[in-house]
């Protein structure tokens, strides 16, 4: 697979793909800039997006077609989207998820409270409406980040 930043022309495709995995595509259009895709022969197959919150951020959109899962995929994209958030300057990356809480740790991920988020992350489309009250929150440092496991075992659907 090869990886790249989303272009525009993505958008479609990673918005089916997200239908697909049963995540949802809210906010996805306005924070396509930073996203980043997986390419199999020429045909998106992954992808994980980074909203800009202030000077934090949100992970999310973390998904790879199941015809193309247990390959490290999301892991790949995942590690793409935290470097790309540091090199942006964010401070502390924020996500929800309902069924990959036991996945993220292995990137320094680590749960928190929701409301601890600050406002900026609290008044984005992900956590205002998108992810239901029973996700669980989780935060990462960007400062404090410890090297991914990539020995971890691989979950490829994720929010």
């Amino acid at each position: 697979m090869q990886t790249r930043r989303a272009v525009p022309a993505d958008l479609v495709v990673a918005l089916g793909l997200l239908e697909a995995v049963g995540l949802p595509g809210a906010g996805v259009r306005e924070a396509f800039d930073h996203f980043r895709v997986g390419e199999q022969n020429g045909r998106v197959v992954a992808v994980a997006g980074l909203e800009v919150c202030g000077r934090d951020g949100i992970l999310r959109s973390v998904a790879v077609h199941p015809d193309h899962r247990n390959r490290d995929w999301g892991a790949r994209l995942t590690r793409e989207v935290i470097d790309a958030a540091r090199h942006a300057g964010v401070r502390r990356l924020y996500l929800l998820t309902t069924t990959a809480a036991a996945w993220f740790p292995r990137f320094g991920f680590r749960t928190t409270e929701r409301d601890a988020a600050p406002p900026e992350v609290l008044d984005s489309i992900e956590f205002r409406e998108v992810c239901p009250d029973s996700a669980i929150a989780m935060v990462l440092d960007l400062h404090l980040a410890r090297t991914p496991d990539s020995t971890a075992p691989s979950v490829e659907t994720h929010s």
